[in-house]
């Protein structure tokens, strides 16, 4: 599965990207600090701003949601974005 989080933000802008997965009102960090956590941990690798999962599960249905910061000489830009995931 592949889930993309497309942005706005200038060429050459330091990113900060974080992916959290979110489960019956539970938050848990996907991609934090420059590396997968969790269950994702060795079956997941970055597509620039977007994750690609391999064998997924059922346990992986959830809703992930990117979190994306840039700093520029405007100061701090923020942009996110939402994907459920459904396996069946």
């Amino acid at each position: 599965a592949i889930l993309s989080c497309k942005h706005k933000f200038s060429k050459g802008m330091s990113l900060r990207i974080e992916w959290k997965k979110i489960q019956s009102q539970e938050v848990s960090f996907v991609f934090y600090n420059g590396e997968f956590t969790g269950d994702l941990r060795g079956r997941a690798e970055m597509l620039n701003t977007g994750i690609r999962i391999r064998n997924v599960t059922r346990k992986d249905s959830a809703t992930y949601r990117c979190e994306i910061s840039a700093k520029s000489e405007e100061g701090q830009r923020l942009g996110e974005a939402t994907i459920t995931l459904t396996v069946l």
